[in-house]
């Protein structure tokens, strides 16, 4: 790694663990501090516009904002979570027990 700025988390390869991905990067940057200024979680499935993103932060920085968690939602409803249980994102009701989370709850 030629900046030394790649961090893997050691988490079983689930859809459920994701969130436990992220608190985990999350906080091992909290507690590196003052290593790390910001912090991007993404995963090899997606697109990071890295033009956009630095010009948010930027604004961001400008406006005086502190610490900030960023994310996109894919609808204005909640999630659906997904009961099929051959899918790669199948979660069961034993986990969770709505048809549609709000975001507020998420």
């Amino acid at each position: 790694m030629r900046h030394q700025d790649i961090l893997f988390v050691r988490n079983e390869e689930l859809y459920i663990n994701l969130p436990k991905k992220t608190i985990n990067i999350m906080r091992y940057a909290s507690l590196a501090s003052p290593r790390y200024s910001h912090v991007l979680k993404t995963d090899d499935d997606c697109y990071v516009r890295v033009a956009k993103l630095v010009h948010l932060v930027q604004k961001l920085e400008r406006d005086g904002q502190g610490m900030l968690y960023i994310g996109r939602q894919e609808n204005s409803h909640g999630f659906f979570p997904i009961r099929d249980p051959a899918s790669k994102w199948y979660i069961p009701y034993r986990d969770m027990p709505d048809d549609v989370v709000p975001w507020k709850a998420v």
